[in-house]
């Protein structure tokens, strides 16, 4: 049955975005190695978004129950962008650091074994339908209700919070060289060892 509640649909969420990160890293390839590394910053910063957009919402309504949202982004239009944009780096958003997870995790688990590809198919799937539930049941709509209606615009601490996980996110994602250059040689050292480990 869906969620009625917002903190126990985004702790559904969390346990699929654990697949891409695993089956990338038992490809023991390089690719995948450097996806593995990037989905779990990628993952973090995504997360760390959407739980701190989750407590934006519930200390102004006092509740994390769908029933009482909807229409925030009339009330509240750039927490809805943001929103967004984490919603949608859930699930591979061009340009974030999600995609550039999601590129090379693929093709490290190809080189591993197929069904790892399937399994985070499979995970994206699932983590689309529930962020994008998530957002049309908190943003999307008419305010109907007074609590949303009167909001209260965000809070310095919680605008900076918010735009910093934001902008890491697109950072790592159009320069993920910022990254994955200060850890490639351990990356390398990690296939290596997995390949002589795996030699007959």
């Amino acid at each position: 049955p869906p969620q009625d509640r917002l903190r126990r649909l985004i702790a559904s969420a969390a346990p699929a975005t654990l697949a891409i990160p695993l089956a990338a890293s038992l490809s023991g390839t390089d690719h995948g190695i450097d996806g593995a590394i990037m989905a779990v910053a990628a993952h973090g910063l995504t997360m760390a978004g959407l739980i701190l957009g989750l407590l934006v919402v519930e200390t102004r309504l006092r509740s994390d129950e769908f029933s009482l949202m909807g229409g925030v982004r009339l009330r509240l239009p750039g927490f809805a962008l943001i929103l967004l944009l984490f919603c949608f780096a859930a699930f591979g958003l061009p340009g974030t650091g999600s995609f550039v997870a999601l590129f090379l995790a693929v093709l490290g688990a190809l080189s591993f074994a197929p069904w790892a590809a399937l399994v985070m198919a499979f995970s994206l799937v699932f983590l689309a339908a529930v962020t994008v539930s998530l957002y049309r049941r908190v943003a999307l709509g008419e305010a109907f209700r007074e609590q949303v209606r009167t909001m209260p615009p965000l809070l310095l601490r919680e605008r900076l919070s918010l735009g910093l996980a934001a902008v890491a996110l697109v950072i790592i994602g159009l320069w993920p060289a910022l990254l994955l250059g200060n850890v490639s040689m351990s990356t390398g050292s990690l296939a290596a060892l997995y390949e002589a480990a795996t030699q007959p």
